[in-house]
């Protein structure tokens, strides 16, 4: 059975209000006396949303102000969150509880569901709800946790680590946020080291690796390089090492063909220096020493050096041939590839194997981008059509976002009417159904427009109008 969040269990509406939206609940009865709520009302608190009373025919009801916030919820419903996008979420939850310590707020009145948690589209800052209710059930982070968990990307293994550890700390009865602060701290140590680790690898081995993975390695976490009229020659190489930096990089035990062809031909492999250099000079030391070569050896000095350049080249062919034998050592058994940074009491591969694996949409790469599709004799359905630029964009994956956020909507508007996420399409029992995201200059379905948050079923031929685009579903 699904959860009722906070929103729908208050019957919430959203209303606009020239550039302002709000999320609109009824004021529930004996909240004067309640100290936090007062503080709350009368305060703009930073980290939390701000919030006013308003009579309207002889009702109250309290106005949530969310103008340019989405929830966490819609912002990362079908995204895969790698390492970097993760900490900088959780931080901003963990500082915008750290605000409301100044004002004696209630850790359990803060509602900790990701539909009620709101991040700005202008600077990523985050900010929560304050719950009027006294008994809060949205009051844990687990809810966040788990969120998190169903969307981490399942090639970042920083990613699931740091998931998997939040989880774990917010599960503990008596947990604090310095808790959470510190493993997160932990998990940018670790990070920070994998990376210097193997971006020395990545310049000790140049000559092992494309000039393109090489480029894509030193980018860094959770950054993508984007290039205009990228080359073909190229492109096939860069998708063949796309998503495997772990196979990328080999340890230095594990040699090469050329570093094998170094070793059967004699030579150390760290200083190039063929073995029977240093041969021939420990035996020209050894005989000077011995007194062998008539009139060496007789002076001081001639010993010293003699003695000096012995003990050199005998340490020289002990380390070559140490070695040696741990190469092959090396090539003769397979090299086992371990997390270091997975601590070993934790069961973690099974805790992974077991969480349901949430469906993602089949989405290439360019997602987020507008996709031109040529309609067909028979019709397409799905789609979005634009008349006056005679264009098709296929809905092909839902929920199906429609604004001008780049990297987080499906289709891109480049309107100045169109909100960064203005509005978007979902699916239910076989419907599709259009959904206004209180957006600023609003969503229209053949001309009536939709309140904020307003969900309404949409019609083959309807005349959709994401501000002042105009589209017909089909």
């Amino acid at each position: 059975m699904k959860k009722t969040n906070f929103p729908e269990r208050c019957k919430a509406e959203y209303k606009r209000s020239l550039n302002h939206n709000y999320m609109v609940i009824r004021k529930p009865d004996r909240l004067d006396a309640d100290y936090q709520y007062s503080m709350v009302v009368q305060n703009d608190i930073n980290g939390l949303l701000p919030m006013e009373e308003r009579i309207s025919e002889g009702t109250e009801y309290i106005y949530y102000e969310i103008s340019s916030m989405q929830p966490i919820g819609r912002i990362y419903e079908h995204r895969e969150l790698d390492s970097a996008t993760l900490e900088t979420t959780i931080r901003g939850i963990l500082k915008a509880c750290r605000e409301t310590e100044d004002y004696m707020i209630d850790f359990s009145r803060l509602i900790m569901d990701p539909t009620c948690i709101f991040m700005s589209l202008d600077d990523g800052s985050i900010r929560l709800m304050f719950s009027p209710e006294e008994n809060n059930d949205e009051g844990s982070l687990i809810n966040v946790a788990e969120f998190f968990l169903e969307r981490i990307s399942r090639t970042d293994a920083q990613a699931a680590l740091m998931a998997y550890r939040f989880y774990q700390t917010v599960r503990k009865e008596n947990y604090v946020i310095s808790d959470i602060e510190r493993i997160l701290d932990e998990c940018r140590r670790e990070r920070k080291d994998i990376v210097t680790e193997e971006y020395h690898t990545v310049v000790t081995n140049t000559e092992r690796i494309p000039p393109v993975s090489a480029e894509r390695f030193l980018t860094p976490m959770g950054g993508n390089v984007q290039r205009e009229g990228k080359n073909p020659e190229t492109s096939d190489r860069d998708e063949h090492f796309r998503g495997k930096s772990e196979k990328r990089f080999l340890p230095e035990s594990r040699l090469n063909d050329n570093e094998q062809e170094k070793v059967s031909a004699g030579t150390d492999d760290r200083s190039g220096i063929p073995l029977w250099i240093p041969a021939i000079l420990a035996t020209g030391a050894l005989a000077a020493l011995a007194g062998i070569i008539p009139g060496i050896g007789d002076s001081g000095s001639v010993k010293l050096a003699a003695a000096v350049i012995l003990i050199a080249s005998t340490g020289i062919m002990v380390r070559s041939i140490i070695s040696r034998v741990r190469n092959k050592k090396n090539m003769d058994s397979p090299v086992e590839e371990k997390d270091e940074t997975v601590n070993s009491s934790m069961d973690f591969d099974k805790f992974f194997s077991d969480l349901q694996e949430r469906p993602l949409p089949d989405v290439a790469d360019d997602s987020g981008k507008t996709i031109f599709v040529e309609p067909d004799s028979d019709g397409i359905r799905n789609v979005l059509v634009d008349r006056k630029r005679g264009k098709e964009y296929e809905i092909d994956h839902f929920p199906f976002t429609i604004g001008k956020l780049q990297g987080t909507a499906d289709l891109i508007l480049s309107d100045r009417s169109v909100s960064r996420l203005h509005a978007g399409l979902i699916e239910e029992n076989g419907h599709v159904y259009l959904q206004d995201y209180n957006s600023t200059n609003g969503t229209f379905i053949n001309g009536v427009q939709l309140m904020g948050e307003e969900r309404v079923m949409l019609s083959a031929e309807d005349e959709v109008s994401i501000g002042k685009v105009c589209l017909e579903y089909r």
